[in-house]
């Protein structure tokens, strides 16, 4: 039987919370899984804990069998079969050669400086298996300890990977103020990225590897309510789409390429300023209509939507090639409306947290940047399964080339970058609008306070506002 890890690519996010965490989503339409007291997963309600804290966010793998007909289905191993599961984690930030601002693709993988600076290369692995449940990645900047992040395998023997607190400091440079948005060198954070394996280790002694998954570990979401337009999937989708590993649509799907556009734009009206997103319609059933009755409001939404780049209500803003494909002939009213197939738990697991991450404005982004668009580093199988081919990566690639240290590009992003994920404002309980980022800070405050900012999502009541702000922090 082989075996393969799900999700390929898994999305953890940092957060001060000693205790508290909630895992990315696994399934389209949540914001992310928090398991109760009897190990059942509900949906999450609340990102900060009861100290106004930020629970971090986990990435759960789970080891699924390949049938040689089929889909993937959740391994069912035989008794005695052992599970060892390994992640290596990297921030390497401070010791690649980094430009003056971020790189346009086409951009090399991270190159390490000539001088030499193996010392600040953080590194940290761990394993678990059917004796060692639970174990911290730990790893050093010359002499400073950093922790990366935490492992630890649940009742179902899947590994949950968790990062480390959100810190950052002048390690290297001590006493040295941030004065860039991009580069501060001798500046650390935790962000991180790299491989996660597993090993099977049946009664009698063989063993089976897994195909490989990768976790990156990036910063907090604090706009859960809002989600990225184009995301990592689409840009996946688009390398994948020009290489030819899967197959172009004739017509687009309305409920399947169309309607996510629409809702992540609309979603962006709760932190962002621009009246753009106020004016997009929500009329799904004239929006989902191809006839000519309909045109008029499918051509207005589509102009609405192209406005989005042309007048900068995000900065750097572009939709990739197939959704201005897809954008033109829903426009035009030559799209499917037909239902979508049942879609198997592996693909929805791929997509679901991919589709939570950042996939434009490249400068550099938030979890990952311009190096998610070589096709050189995506695993070509017969099934494209937005697999990084780890031959041609090393851990920490993929978060070098990030703001360093995070928090400084947090405070220069204020306007039009990156909403669903670092919001421009912040709606109230009472429908009022506060800016999000409160009171005015430099960077050295924002770094200290930052996790004490308010996050924005939906109450009990589906209203979304801004919950959990720090009532200790200042306002002036």
């Amino acid at each position: 039987m082989k075996y393969a890890i799900y999700p390929p690519i898994g999305i953890s996010r940092l957060g001060n919370s000693a205790d508290s965490y909630f895992l990315s989503p696994e399934t389209k339409d949540l914001t992310g899984i928090e398991v109760n007291n009897d190990g059942q997963d509900t949906p999450v309600t609340k990102f900060k804990d009861d100290e106004y804290k930020v629970k971090r966010q986990g990435s759960r793998f789970t080891l699924f069998e390949i049938p040689e007909e089929g889909d993937p289905r959740p391994a069912q191993l035989p008794a005695g079969a052992i599970v060892k599961w390994s992640v290596s984690l990297t921030n390497k930030k401070d010791a690649v050669e980094r430009p003056n601002a971020p790189l346009d693709f086409p951009a090399s993988m991270p190159i390490p400086v000539a001088d030499g600076r193996d010392d600040r290369v953080i590194k940290a692995s761990a394993n678990v298996d059917g004796t060692t449940t639970s174990a911290e990645l730990k790893g050093n900047y010359q002499e400073t300890p950093i922790k990366l992040g935490e492992i630890f395998s649940d009742s179902q023997g899947r590994l949950v990977v968790l990062g480390g607190e959100g810190v950052a400091e002048a390690a290297g440079t001590p006493g040295e103020r941030i004065e860039d948005f991009y580069n501060n060198p001798g500046w650390i954070d935790d962000t991180c990225d790299g491989p996660v394996t597993a090993i099977i280790e049946l009664a009698d002694g063989t063993q089976e590897t897994a195909s490989p998954s990768w976790v990156i570990i990036g910063p907090p979401d604090f706009a859960p309510a809002a989600i990225p337009i184009v995301t990592l999937y689409d840009v996946i989708q688009q390398v994948a789409l020009d290489e030819g590993w899967i197959n172009r649509t004739e017509r687009p799907n309305f409920e399947a390429d169309i309607r996510p556009i629409i809702e992540r734009a609309v979603s962006h009206q709760h932190v962002n300023n621009s009246p753009l997103w106020g004016a997009i319609s929500e009329d799904w059933e004239q929006l989902s209509d191809p006839s000519p009755a309909a045109q008029g409001l499918r051509q207005q939404t589509k102009r609405i939507l192209d406005a989005i780049g042309q007048f900068e209500a995000l900065q750097n803003f572009t939709f990739r090639e197939w959704q201005n494909d897809a954008l033109a002939l829903w426009a035009s009213g030559d799209f499917d409306t037909a239902n979508l197939p049942q879609v198997n738990q592996s693909d929805e697991m791929t997509r679901a947290v991919l589709d939570t991450a950042i996939g434009q404005g490249f400068f550099p982004g938030i979890e990952a940047g311009v190096n998610m668009l070589a096709s050189e580093i995506y695993e070509d199988s017969p099934k494209f399964e937005y697999r990084l081919d780890h031959s041609k990566l090393e851990a920490g690639d993929l978060t070098a080339l990030m703001a360093l240290p995070w928090q400084a590009d947090f405070l220069k992003c204020n306007n039009n970058w990156w909403p669903a994920q670092r919001p421009d404002r912040a709606p109230q309980r009472d429908g009022s609008f506060e800016p999000w980022l409160r009171p005015s800070m430099d960077h050295e405050r924002l770094i200290d306070e930052i996790m004490r900012l308010g996050v924005i999502h939906a109450g009990n009541d589906g209203t979304i506002f801004e919950q959990q702000r720090d009532p200790q922090l200042e306002e002036s």
